[in-house]
């Protein structure tokens, strides 16, 4: 009980702070952790990566879909014949 207790205020620490980003951070962060969730990166490799594309944003420069990810995904949803409407999930 006591470490349900713990992970849901761990999570409410999270979403507290995700919400204080702009919608880009935000936008960085959650690919992330989608990357994560997929098992595509670990821990560390979020790090390394995430951090540095929150560092460029916060710099000025501007991103593209293709430095998160995101063009390389779609390529891949229509590549392996997938319908539009899970391409379109996989935008979203």
């Amino acid at each position: 009980m006591s470490h349900d207790l713990a992970r849901n205020a761990d999570e409410a620490r999270f979403m507290e702070a995700v919400t204080k980003l702009d919608e880009i951070e935000q936008l960085i962060i959650l690919h992330g952790m989608r990357a994560m969730a997929r098992d595509e990166i670990n821990a560390d490799q979020f790090q390394e990566k995430y951090t540095a594309l929150l560092e460029r944003y916060r710099a000025g420069e501007e991103l593209t879909l293709a430095d998160l990810g995101i063009a390389y995904r779609m390529a891949c949803a229509v590549q392996v014949g997938r319908s539009e409407v899970e391409a379109d999930h996989m935008r979203g």
